[in-house]
């Protein structure tokens, strides 16, 4: 709903449309699609507010978080590594922040307010932890 109008419809194809997250200057909403079977990572989209046509961004293994600078946090897999990244909106500009080689589950990145760092979910699917790493990349 937008300045108390009634509720608008953004995406309408057939795919899941996940884990929206506004951009700074409110004009845009970035989404994860699922993979789709045979596919191994999802897709993470940009739609402008106002509904109109998906733009696609880069492929993810799920949700991102937009960064007060604009720019996103997701992770991804390259080859048998999962990735931390940043990446402008356009998927451009794509920076390794962390890699690992662990066998779990990397979920939710999350930009600190002041965007120097990136929190997120490391877990086995029973027990989860909470990591941040700078956003310039270094240790978790």
């Amino acid at each position: 709903m937008l300045a108390g109008g009634s509720p608008l419809q953004t995406t309408k194809d057939a795919a899941d449309h996940e884990l929206p997250r506004w951009t700074p200057d409110a004009a845009s909403l970035i989404y994860f699609s699922p993979a789709v079977p045979g596919d191994l990572q999802g897709t993470l989209w940009e739609v402008p507010a106002l509904g109109g046509p998906p733009r696609r961004v880069i492929d993810s293994l799920g949700g991102a978080d937009v960064g007060p600078d604009g720019r996103l946090a997701c992770f991804r897999l390259v080859g048998r590594k999962v990735e931390l990244v940043t990446a402008s909106t356009d998927g451009s500009d794509v920076r390794v922040i962390a890699a690992f080689d662990e066998p779990v589950y990397y979920k939710y990145p999350r930009w600190s307010p002041d965007g120097s760092w990136i929190a997120y979910q490391r877990g086995d699917g029973f027990r989860w932890d909470v990591f941040a790493v700078p956003a310039n990349g270094g240790t978790p």
